[in-house]
């Protein structure tokens, strides 16, 4: 090829408005940038000694994770919002392949929380889609329960 093929390539590809590059991913429009979980704390309060480390991930890589709660007390039959803006983003297409990981931590004693979690995903477009829409009724701590809880998102 000579030195005018290219120059001449890349003006008919301009002139005809098609893009010299392939696509690579999916618009930032289609990523969920931000998780939104609520709580809703049903038999048993989560204490102000008690915090939760939730971390979102796909297997290998955490795409965002936050401390929550020290100091707050999560009474029974209440809902609590939190956010979380992930440190890296991923395609909504590809949600089935991420989980939300929850674990209680606590300072002291064995204390424990009762309810259930429902979780959104915030899109770089602006929209709000469903992650999970409302995990089972689950227990973290005390009398032997786990500190963890691990869900799939749909």
């Amino acid at each position: 090829m000579n030195r005018f093929a290219i120059p001449a390539i890349l003006a008919l590809v301009v002139s005809l408005g098609l893009s010299a590059l392939p696509a690579i991913a999916q618009t930032p429009g289609d990523h969920v940038k931000v998780i939104k979980v609520t709580v809703q704390t049903t038999h048993d309060d989560k204490d102000s000694d008690l915090s939760w480390f939730i971390e979102i991930h796909d297997g290998t890589t955490v795409y965002g994770s936050a401390e929550v709660g020290s100091g707050e007390v999560w009474r029974n039959d209440t809902t609590t919002d939190l956010s979380i803006t992930l440190s890296k983003s991923f395609a909504y297409a590809d949600r089935q392949a991420f989980k939300i990981r929850v674990t209680q931590k606590s300072a002291s004693k064995n204390y424990g929380w009762e309810g259930w979690l429902s979780v959104n995903g915030a899109l770089g477009d602006g929209t709000v889609k469903r992650l999970i829409g409302r995990t089972r009724e689950f227990k973290l701590g005390e009398n032997g329960n786990p500190k963890h809880a691990e869900f799939s998102f749909e």
